[in-house]
């Protein structure tokens, strides 16, 4: 990836679901930092520690699944567990939709887009990608954003249970 900066052919170079050792680990080798980290994070999984870990670098912290992934909880779901909670059912975010006339998903998208989070929500659907892109007409208060980080369990919906025996799995590492 260095070499297709040095060519020209990149601009920058991120990364993805990196810990935070893991990104301390490539800082320490790499001749051009990575801008970005991509990660899962949403409103139960926050990732807060992880964001102050790479802003102390002046790395962004990329959200997916910032509404959950409601299309795929079969995808998602360990074999043995109960699935993954639906981001969009809950009953705060869905209390806030309601205060300021908005969809769930775009109560969870614009929260972490004023946490200056790059954030990259998935949808298959036309109207859904329009209306996911509706979020610059309105602004949470603070009272409302505080809300949201009191609901964060530090639960994953991505558990990447297939690859648990790979060299360096990130997801047992807290931070």
């Amino acid at each position: 990836m260095e070499k297709l900066v040095d060519e020209g052919k990149a601009k920058s170079i991120g990364v993805s679901n990196f810990n935070a050792a893991q990104v301390a680990r490539i800082l320490k080798v790499a001749r051009v930092k990575p801008v970005l980290n991509q990660v899962e994070c949403h409103a139960y999984f926050q990732q807060r520690k992880l964001e102050r870990v790479l802003l102390k670098d002046n790395i962004r912290l990329m959200a997916y699944g910032p509404i959950g992934s409601p299309g795929s909880t079969a995808a998602l779901t360990v074999p043995g567990e109960s699935p993954p909670p639906v981001l969009l059912a809950d009953p705060v975010i869905a209390k806030l939709a309601t205060k300021y006339q908005k969809t769930p998903a775009q109560i969870l998208i614009r929260n972490l887009l004023q946490r200056e989070l790059i954030v990259i929500p998935k949808s298959v659907t036309p109207s859904r990608i329009r209306e996911n892109g509706n979020v610059f007409d309105f602004e949470l208060s603070p009272e409302d954003t505080a809300v949201i980080e009191n609901i964060d369990t530090d639960q994953r919906m991505f558990k990447y249970h297939i690859m648990v025996h790979a060299p360096d799995f990130p997801f047992n590492i807290p931070v």
